[in-house]
């Protein structure tokens, strides 16, 4: 066999592994922008976040328990968040079977650092491939500054949260830097699991949803007129 063949054929089988070596995948996205990290929002405009579950064949999908959302920069969490979530996703608007516990949550609108899906169960499960969405939540630009979104408090330790089977047995959590396999269950974007030893990560490394918001033009212009009346005013002789 030609040695370009052996390469293709090499390629082909890899790539047929990697793609099958996730038991399942949790990550946010910014709703409708698969793969988009960074978002940028004027004060009082609105966005929408994702809480999104990939399962591959032979993985079924019974119940998400315990998944806190954090905030702050790339190295510490953040206890002022620029943004608030005004609305979550009620049950059977994702996907008809999906039930909800918000018991424990507290009155809308919520800082995110304030919010937890409890419980998100399928009646029946489902079975992969599949693609999931655990939860939609809608959000508020409140002040200026930029947030970096997250699983969990922050980027350091394991996650609180758990996958279970349609069996009911929890998959095991592996770090987003390793290959899960059968039953094992990693994060993607905006996942705590181990600092990367740069803040660009080394390798293959996962990335927050990261959020600027801006002032308003109209502040923007107050703002400016402002600088311009305190500027000293030169005298021309």
């Amino acid at each position: 066999m030609p040695r370009s063949h052996v390469v293709v054929s090499t390629i082909i089988f890899v790539m047929s592994f990697s793609q099958q070596s996730s038991g399942a995948l949790v990550q946010l996205e910014w709703s409708g922008e698969p793969g988009v990290i960074s978002k940028t929002l004027q004060v009082g405009e609105t966005a929408t976040i994702d809480i999104r579950l990939d399962i591959v064949a032979g993985e079924t999908f019974g119940m998400a328990l315990n998944f806190p959302l954090g905030v702050g920069s790339w190295w510490a969490p953040d206890a002022v968040p620029g943004f608030q979530i005004t609305r979550y996703a009620d049950a059977g608007e994702l996907r008809p079977g999906l039930i909800y516990d918000r018991a424990a949550m507290p009155p809308l609108p919520l800082l995110p650092t304030a919010y937890e899906l409890d419980a998100a169960i399928y009646v029946p499960a489902v079975s992969g491939p599949a693609t999931i969405y655990l939860d939609r939540l809608e959000i508020v630009a409140m002040s200026a500054g930029h947030d970096d979104i997250v699983f969990g408090p922050t980027f350091q330790g394991l996650p609180d949260s758990l996958l279970f089977g349609a069996d009911l047995i929890d998959w095991i959590y592996v770090d987003g830097y390793t290959q899960p396999g059968h039953e094992y269950w990693t994060y993607g974007v905006g996942h705590p699991g181990r600092r990367p030893l740069t803040p660009h990560g080394t390798g293959q490394y996962e990335l927050p949803l990261q959020l600027d918001v801006v002032p308003e033009p109209a502040t923007l212009a107050l703002l400016s007129l402002g600088a311009l009346v305190l500027c000293p005013r030169h005298r021309h002789g």
